[in-house]
C-alpha cells in the first residue's frame, strides 16, 4: 500500500502511544462534524504523550481539509495519505487494510484505536495506559462503549470539552474492577466482549498476529481479539470511555454474513489453540460452507450453521434467502429444535410463504 505523510511536524521524541484512525472505510459513513468532534476528543486527552496518525483516502479532499485544520494546530497529528483506499471496490473493508498500514507506521510501543464517529472521554487513554503500566503481562486493554440516541442525552454525564459527547455514569464501586483475562477468554466463545475501537494494544503484539484480516469483514475485530488471546493477556475497564451515536439498524443480510464470519473465526481460534494450521491463513479468504468439514474437521459445518441460525432467528428474510441452504441443512438434522416452527411462522409473516412451507415440510419429513 502506498502512503505518505502530510507536511506536518514529526518530533524526534518517541511517544509512549500512537493513536490510529482510519478514514478509508466507506462502510462506516461519518460527517465532517462527527470527525471534527472525534479528533477534538483525542486532542483533549489528559494523557498527552502520543502521536496521532490519521489515514485518509487520497481522493477525499474534504476529509483531508478537516484533518489538516487540526494538524496545523497540533504537532502530534500526522496525516497519512493512503492512495490504495481510493481504488478499493465497495465491500472490501479498505479501512482495515489502512489500519494495518498505520500499525506499521506507528512509532510508539502501544497503539490506541479511535474511530471517526466516536468520542473518547478525556481520561480514556490515561486510564488504559495506567492498567498497562500496573500489569506488564497484559498488552491489550479495552473499555466499555456507550451507544446512545438523541433522546438519551439527559441521562448521562457530558464531556465539557465536547458538549455533544455523552457517557454513562461511572460503574458502581462493586463493579469498578476491570474485566480480567479469564472472563474475557470465557466470553470470547459467544462473541467479542470488547469493541475493537476501544482498544489499546502493544504494537509488537498486533504485528505478531498479522493485524486485521480483511477476509473477515465486519467480524475482523472479533478475529483479532481471538488471535490476541492466544498470544497475550487482556483486560477491559468497565466504564464506557468511548461514546458513539447509535448505529443504523443492521440489515438482515449483514446479520447472517457477520454471524457466519464470527463462527469461522472461532473455528480458526480452536485450530490455533490446538497447535494446528489456521486454514483461513492459507486460503486468504473465508471458506464456503461446503468446505468447512474438509478444512476444520467433521462437525465444523454444523458449528457454523448453528451459530448463524441462533444469531438470525429473528431475521426470517435473511434465512429465507442468504441463509437458506444452511437453514435447510440444519433443519434436516435438528428437526426437534423447538425454535424451528416459530421460525417458519415468522417467515410466513415476513412474506416468505414458499420458504415457510418448505421449512415446514423439511421438519415433518426429517
Amino acid at each position: 500500500m502506498n502512503g505518505q505523510n502530510s507536511p506536518t511536524h514529526q518530533s524526534a521524541h518517541t511517544p509512549a502511544l500512537s493513536v490510529v484512525m482510519s478514514l478509508c472505510d466507506m462502510d462506516q459513513p461519518y460527517t465532517a462534524r462527527q470527525l471534527d468532534a472525534a479528533i477534538r476528543s483525542v486532542r483533549a486527552q489528559s494523557f498527552a504523550d502520543f502521536e496521532f496518525l490519521v489515514g485518509v483516502d487520497g481522493a477525499d479532499l474534504g476529509t483531508a481539509r478537516v484533518v489538516m485544520g487540526h494538524a496545523l494546530d497540533d504537532r502530534r497529528i500526522r496525516l497519512i495519505t493512503i492512495e490504495a483506499c481510493a481504488d478499493a471496490p465497495a465491500g472490501t473493508y479498505s479501512g482495515l487494510t489502512a489500519l494495518n498500514h498505520l500499525h506499521e507506521l506507528a512509532r510508539a510501543p502501544f497503539i490506541a484505536r479511535a474511530d471517526a464517529t466516536d468520542i473518547s472521554a478525556p481520561d480514556r487513554l490515561e486510564r488504559q495506559m495506567a492498567i498497562l503500566a500496573a500489569n506488564p503481562d497484559h498488552t491489550v486493554i479495552g473499555t466499555g462503549c456507550a451507544r446512545f440516541a438523541a433522546q438519551d442525552r439527559g441521562l448521562v454525564r457530558r464531556d465539557p470539552a465536547n458538549p455533544g459527547a455523552v457517557f454513562p455514569p461511572p460503574a458502581n464501586q462493586e463493579d469498578a474492577a476491570p474485566m480480567g483475562d479469564d472472563r474475557i477468554r470465557a466470553a470470547l466463545k459467544s462473541g467479542p466482549p470488547m469493541d475493537p475501537a476501544t482498544l489499546i494494544y502493544a504494537r509488537a503484539a498486533v504485528l505478531a498476529v498479522g493485524g486485521y484480516r480483511t477476509a473477515f469483514g465486519s467480524a475482523a475485530g472479533y478475529d483479532l481479539l481471538l488471535r490476541f488471546s492466544v498470544l497475550t493477556r487482556m483486560a477491559k475497564l468497565p466504564d464506557a470511555l468511548v461514546s458513539r451515536a447509535a448505529p443504523r439498524p443492521c440489515a438482515e443480510s449483514e446479520l447472517v454474513s457477520r454471524a457466519s464470519a464470527n463462527a469461522v473465526a472461532w473455528l480458526c481460534h480452536r485450530e490455533a489453540r490446538a497447535g494446528r494450521c489456521d486454514p483461513v491463513g492459507a486460503l486468504g479468504r473465508l471458506p464456503t460452507h461446503t468446505e468447512l468439514d474438509m478444512l476444520f474437521g467433521r462437525g465444523a459445518g454444523d458449528v457454523v450453521r448453528r451459530r448463524v441460525i441462533e444469531a438470525s432467528l429473528h431475521a426470517p428474510r435473511a434465512l429465507a434467502t442468504q441463509g437458506w441452504d444452511m437453514l435447510q441443512h440444519y433443519a434436516q438434522r435438528h428437526s426437534d429444535d423447538p425454535r424451528m416452527w416459530p421460525l417458519a411462522a415468522r417467515m410466513l409473516a415476513a412474506g416468505k410463504p414458499v420458504r415457510a412451507g418448505q421449512l415446514g415440510m423439511t421438519l415433518i419429513t426429517a
